[in-house]
């Protein structure tokens, strides 16, 4: 790159960060001063150290190499940039280096998530108050990576950040912060098929009226027969004497206007045609 750079006369040049996670362990590798981060248990962790040239390492190496350390607003190398590390930036090798640094951490199941950043963001948020920004955007709304770095880019521009400001954020699908934002187990019952969340109160009171329904169902409803001479006990028969029609039976009455069977059938088990536990046994 620094050969095609000085053919083509490329002046510019970028930091990078790069994170792989596996199933053991994170490995990380940087240029420059894009940091990333690692939240454990809702606590930072610093998973490395970025190229500065106030870094004591750093400064020896430039001045090994003849270049210096000033202050000039910032530490700068040789006056000027104020990253010790890039990949381009031709015309300031090798006090510059474009030699990346690679650093692995072992996992064990705690980790929350990963923030890569530019400096841009660093510059005004602390590493620590990062991840508070991030824990309580994630209360408050949920995991959404995509919108939670988005807030965090915006609190950077809000603290008045005059670098361009760069996030990316990786929540570990089975950390502890991702499963506490999980809504609770999708439950499916008898008196309401369709799935829902409920809580853990909800769902024993669920249970109890699914074994009062499947029990009903599972048992046979006693059947009658009557001739048409037969009396039907507790039922009057009388013949007007108009000759108009008796009144019928109320076991016999067809379904009342306005009401459906199934809501007839839910009055008879107490719950409403949408799956809602009531109090009485009768729907108005």
């Amino acid at each position: 790159f620094v050969q095609k750079a000085n053919r083509e006369n490329l002046r510019s040049g970028t930091t990078s960060v790069v994170i792989m996670i596996t199933s053991t362990q994170l490995l990380v590798g940087w240029v420059g001063d894009s940091q990333a981060i690692l939240a454990r248990n809702q606590t930072h962790i610093d998973i490395m150290t970025p190229h500065k040239p106030d870094r004591e390492d750093e400064k020896k190496r430039i001045e090994d190499l003849g270049g210096c350390v000033v202050w000039f607003g910032a530490w700068r190398v040789n006056g000027t940039l104020s990253v010790s590390r890039a990949i381009g930036d031709a015309t300031h090798k090798p006090y510059v280096s474009g030699e990346p640094d690679v650093k692995s951490l072992p996992l064990d199941g705690t980790e929350d998530f990963v923030i890569i950043a530019c400096d841009g963001l660093w510059d005004v948020i602390p590493p620590w108050e990062a991840v508070e920004v991030v824990v309580d955007y994630v209360k408050d709304f949920g995991i959404d990576a995509d919108a939670t770095a988005k807030h965090l880019v915006t609190q950077a521009v809000d603290r008045g950040s005059q670098d361009n400001v760069s996030v990316v954020i990786v929540f570990f699908e089975d950390g502890p912060l991702v499963t506490s934002c999980r809504p609770p187990k999708e439950e499916q019952s008898a008196i309401f098929p369709i799935p829902i969340a409920v809580s853990p109160e909800a769902q024993a009171i669920l249970e109890r009226l699914d074994r009062s329904v499947r029990g009903a169902q599972d048992s046979p409803e006693p059947t009658t027969e009557t001739t048409s001479n037969q009396e039907v006990p507790g039922i009057e028969m009388r013949t007007p004497a108009n000759g108009s029609r008796p009144p019928t039976p109320r076991s016999e009455r067809t379904t009342p206007r306005g009401e459906t069977p199934q809501k007839q059938d839910c009055i008879s088990r107490g719950v409403t045609p949408h799956g809602l536990v009531t109090d009485t046994t009768e729907v108005k």
